[in-house]
């Protein structure tokens, strides 16, 4: 258990338990086994190498990064952005102002934001992902091991990014919002387009559409493609 003020810490090779209350400074820490529990206020946090069940993270700083981590995660930075590298687990992922970053990722992932952008490049699994009034920029991957992927996409203000796996079998639903055009969304997968409740839809089932994908943005545009 460490309680700073005012300076940074640096940890490296810790096996156990570890609780961290840090105001004002930088907090770097290095090979890490066993949970992590961390509450910062101003200062960047920077985690690499952990393992564990289960780590918090909660920041009002400048950034967080989390790199190599085989663990279940709740992550907050009220101001800063988050940036996630290699991770394998549960994670639940917030920020306020800034943006999310999330690169090499497998397992069940909650990420908001309310004016941040966020990017998300080979995720394996499940996302629900929500922004206000950035922008979403997802490609998807495919592991058939991972059972019961789904993923949910939504803005109101932002544009989405879809990139997915050739010959993924998924059910696809493009939604926009009011008195919107067809025009409003591009895809290289054809869709079937109809009106609901005023709302136009563009829907897709590719083999057999055993993962649903659903796409919203109130007053966006929706890109989708395929690699």
């Amino acid at each position: 258990s460490i309680d700073t003020k005012g300076f940074g810490l640096t940890i490296t090779n810790i096996v156990g338990r570890s609780s961290i209350l840090s105001i004002g400074g930088d907090i770097f820490i290095n090979e890490h086994g066993g949970d992590l529990s961390i509450f910062s206020k101003g200062g960047n946090l920077s985690v690499k190498k952990l393992n564990g069940e289960f780590s918090n993270f909660k920041s009002y700083g400048e950034s967080i990064l989390i790199e190599d981590a085989q663990t279940d995660m709740y992550i907050s930075n009220q101001y800063g952005n988050i940036n996630l590298k290699n991770i394998r687990g549960a994670m639940n992922v917030d920020t306020k102002n800034g943006d999310i970053d999330v690169d090499n990722y497998i397992g069940n992932l909650i990420a908001g934001t309310n004016s941040g952008d966020i990017f998300l490049e080979d995720i394996i699994g499940s996302t629900d992902i929500s922004s206000n009034f950035g922008n979403i920029k997802c490609k998807l991957n495919y592991d058939s091991s991972f059972e019961n992927s789904y993923h949910s996409i939504q803005t109101l203000e932002g544009d989405i990014n879809l990139i997915i796996p050739k010959k993924l079998s998924m059910s696809l639903n493009s939604k926009l919002g009011f008195n919107r055009s067809t025009q409003d969304i591009t895809s290289e997968i054809p869709l079937n387009f109809l009106l609901e409740n005023q709302k136009t839809v563009g829907r897709a089932s590719i083999y057999d559409g055993t993962i649903p994908v659903t796409l919203y943005t109130k007053n966006g545009f929706i890109s989708i493609r395929d690699y």
